[in-house]
């Protein structure tokens, strides 16, 4: 179980996270700055379910992040996924139905800095510091970039290539995600949007792929829904669910 665990953590990490997909202001997420406002908070809340033949529901994660507005460019947070707002490959968070032990164990720094808001065109730096276990101790150091490129006024790409690298037992020293994703704006409330993610620690490679739907019922409250299976790899069937509850305050 832990091992298949391990493949569904890799599998739950790029939306645009169902919900709050790529941004945190009132605007559609296809048009969204990328970091918060100053003074601004935001509250994520996702619900990981396994959808794996055979193991359904097995196990169950749930990952709460915080996120704070410094500056209008500077936001930083904590987080039990350090990719919420992208969707493929999540964190665990608090596990349950599992069979093990570890009910939580692991915990993300988070921080990102805007660089450019332009309406066709935004970029943003985005680091942090993983726990990826907390017994025994895994911490990786994560440096990357947060992109998206609107164009057509209803659809975005949004891109978010990061390396990690860390030295311990439990996971590769070094692997890179390149996460990306087309968001398409049907309506002002409703997005949709096809999600690609690729893993690699440079010996193995995983592609996943997946559709999500991001529903805005108010400014400052998202609905989101992810799927995401495997598209080559060594996870076999894998496949996994994501809702996700943003907040924004």
């Amino acid at each position: 179980m832990r091992a298949l665990f391990a493949s569904i953590v890799l599998a739950c990490m790029v939306i645009p996270q169902g919900a709050s997909a790529d941004g945190y202001g009132g605007d559609p997420p296809n048009v969204r700055q990328l970091a918060l406002y100053r003074a601004q908070m935001e509250f994520d809340l996702d619900l990981h379910i396994n959808m794996t033949d055979d193991f359904v529901g097995e196990p169950i994660a749930l990952s709460p992040s915080f996120y704070y507005g410094f500056t209008d460019k500077l936001s930083g947070g904590i987080s039990t996924n350090p990719y919420q707002h992208l969707g493929l490959f999540g964190g665990a968070g608090f596990l349950f139905n599992d069979g093990g032990d570890d009910v939580f164990n692991n915990l993300t720094i988070d921080v990102l800095y805007l660089l450019l808001d332009d309406a066709n065109f935004a970029l943003a730096l985005r680091g942090g510091i993983d726990f990826m276990s907390l017994d025994p101790f895994s911490i990786h150091f994560r440096a990357g970039v947060r992109g998206r490129l609107a164009f057509a006024d209803r659809f975005a790409f949004v891109f978010e290539p990061s390396l990690s690298v860390g030295d311990d037992d439990v996971s590769p020293d070094v692997f890179m995600d390149l996460p990306a994703w087309l968001l398409f704006q049907a309506t002002v409330e409703l997005a949709v949007g096809g999600v690609m993610g690729f893993r690699t620690d440079f010996d193995n490679a995983n592609l996943f792929l997946g559709f999500t739907l991001i529903y805005t019922p108010r400014p400052n409250i998202d609905v989101g829904l992810l799927f995401v299976f495997p598209a080559i790899d060594e996870t076999g069937r894998l496949r996994s669910l994501t809702f996700n509850l943003a907040l924004r305050f």
